[in-house]
């Protein structure tokens, strides 16, 4: 078993599977009761169409082609902890546009917590990064683990804020499991009172993965149609600690990086500081198809190289111009596709206040990092 630890780093960018809150649909006639287990996960609503019915056999025996709402409220309900009490139960099923889905409230004597699931079958290969931890330049203050199991399953816990520059706000803690046959989970506990601050959710880390990690979960994918998966667009190349090291050695001696993280494949974060504040820099690897429209239009004005390398730098505000923010990048395509993109900021993540009033490195720096021949020989 092998496990990735990364410090606070943030939430999760696209395509890890996460997305808003599961529309609320209590089930009528359903009371408070007493639950033979619990747990909490930030409520995430999976969209899933075209559900197509597989026989599959639950432990009654009986047949079924689909999954349902009421079902899936009673599997989650079973798998929390025994000794609280559930009430405002909802649930969709597996012919449901939002997917198969459970929301419940749940107290174990410390107040209500709300507590989700959706669980969602993925396209096999499953993207390497389909349990990544989130992203550290959006979610500064998330506390984020990845363990490898022995199957080659992924799970990914963290503990983060619903508000996720204010830590002070109310903590959302979270666990994902992504198996390489294409099942993944997503479970989750936040206090449902904006007035609840920094009270601790009811479930441990280690409970809410044992409710991710149920096996009973996997009956309900099998009854998900198997999804085709798309060629994508582009595809992450290099692995963080070759990106990191790459980085490292283009920047001047004068700047420190005091933090690292990103993503296990194609995306780095580093925390910098010359001793003027710590701020942000983030760099992207990837291989597009050489007849990219995508990339034609991004680099329609770019300045191109001898060898055919095109350049492109911007200057902009960040997410909150008013308060100061300040990004500068630089773009870089090579004739085979492979895009290197550089960003840095003046702050030590983006929505933070700024650190310095610009980042201690150049446009020209940035340039020089993501144009490094070292970035093409890998």
């Amino acid at each position: 078993m092998g496990e990735r630890s990364g410090r606070p780093y943030g939430r999760v960018r696209a395509g890890t599977g996460l997305s808003g809150p599961i529309g609320r649909r209590r089930s009528a006639g359903m009371r408070a009761r007493r639950a033979p287990g619990v747990v909490l996960l930030a409520a995430f609503a999976v969209v899933i169409a075209g559900i197509a019915a597989i026989t599959v056999r639950h432990s009654g025996g009986q047949p079924a082609s689909r999954v349902s709402g009421d079902r899936m409220v009673r599997l989650l309900v079973d798998r929390l902890p025994a000794g609280g009490v559930v009430r405002d139960e909802s649930g969709s099923g597996s012919d449901s546009r939002s997917g198969p889905a459970a929301e419940l409230m749940y107290d174990r004597g410390g107040g209500f917590f709300r507590i989700a699931v959706a669980v969602t079958r993925l396209a096999t290969p499953v993207p390497s990064n389909a349990a990544d931890c989130p992203d550290r330049a959006h979610y500064p203050y998330e506390k984020c683990t990845v363990t490898v199991l022995p199957d080659k399953s992924q799970l990914m816990t963290s503990k983060g804020y619903e508000d996720p520059l204010d830590p002070s706000s109310r903590q959302r803690w979270i666990a994902r499991l992504v198996t390489p046959g294409g099942r993944q989970v997503e479970v989750g506990q936040w206090s449902p009172r904006p007035t609840v601050a920094r009270t601790t959710p009811p479930l441990s880390p280690g409970q809410l993965r044992a409710v991710a990690e149920a096996p009973e979960w996997a009956g309900v994918v099998e009854v998900l149609p198997v999804p085709r998966a798309a060629a994508p667009p582009a595809v992450p190349v290099m692995d963080r600690p070759l990106m990191l090291r790459l980085t490292k050695g283009s920047l001047p001696p004068a700047v420190r990086v005091t933090e690292e993280a990103g993503a296990t494949r194609g995306y780095a974060v580093l925390t910098l500081d010359d001793g003027r504040g710590a701020h942000l820099l983030t760099v992207t690897a990837q291989r597009w198809r050489r007849d990219s429209p995508e990339m034609e239009q991004v680099f329609a004005d770019a300045s191109v190289r001898r060898d055919g390398v095109r350049v492109v730098t911007r200057r902009s505000t960040g997410p909150s111009p008013g308060r100061g923010e300040v990004q500068w990048e630089a773009d870089v395509l090579h004739p085979d596709g492979l895009r290197i993109s550089v960003s840095t900021l003046n702050s030590a993540a983006f929505g933070l206040p700024p650190t310095r009033k610009t980042p201690s490195l150049t446009t020209e720096q940035l340039i020089a990092i993501a144009s490094n021949d070292a970035w093409e020989s890998r």
